[in-house]
């Protein structure tokens, strides 16, 4: 494997920035409507997608069929 720093260094640039501006997500149990305590690691959501995506009329955030997700935050 070939190590590339200067692709490491932007690529960490570019994380850094995201996780500044994206929005933490929670499991929610849509039945109940119950939310997670903690937040999903390694999930996370754009500020608009949050918004729109934020359980109400059946739209949340999924990354599979069995795994749904709303922000706090909005």
């Amino acid at each position: 494997m070939v190590k590339r720093p200067e692709t490491d260094k932007f690529v960490k640039a570019v994380w850094k920035i995201f996780k500044k501006g994206a929005k933490k997500v929670y499991l929610i149990n849509r039945e109940s409507g119950q939310i997670a305590d903690k937040p999903e690691t390694r999930f996370f959501a754009w500020p608009d997608a949050a918004k729109k995506f934020n359980g109400e009329d059946g739209h949340y955030l999924t990354n599979h069929a069995f795994a749904y997700f709303v922000s706090k935050d909005v």
